[in-house]
């Protein structure tokens, strides 16, 4: 269910429903979904979000432990990426200078019609 940018409607509209009792969080409106994993309490959660400015979409919630995120997106993609790290990390880019994982990588679920 990732990353193609070709899905019809009804696939979508398909792809929400099976995550309806999913819980999620929404960053600045619904264009793109993404299914990520809460690393504090393990459980999957829908984000929601549209394009960032810059990228930088900013911090979030986990909604079921309250762990704190911060997520970017690659906006310039036409399948773009989340990246998400902890609260205070900066997850701009996959790798910091040494090289160490800074952030994951999330891909693309569904794109809205």
């Amino acid at each position: 269910m990732t990353g193609e940018n070709n899905k019809t409607k009804l696939e979508v509209d398909e792809i929400k429903e099976k995550l309806k009792g999913i819980p999620s969080v929404t960053i600045n409106g619904e264009y793109y979904g993404y299914l990520y994993s809460c690393k504090e309490c393990q459980n999957e959660i829908l984000i929601k979000t549209n394009d960032g400015r810059y990228g930088n979409l900013g911090p979030f919630y986990c909604p079921v432990c309250s762990a704190h995120y911060y997520a970017t997106i690659d906006d310039n993609n036409p399948e773009p990426s989340l990246y998400v790290a902890s609260y205070g990390e900066q997850p701009a880019s996959l790798l910091d200078c040494t090289g160490r994982k800074r952030s994951e990588e999330i891909p693309l679920l569904y794109k809205a019609f």
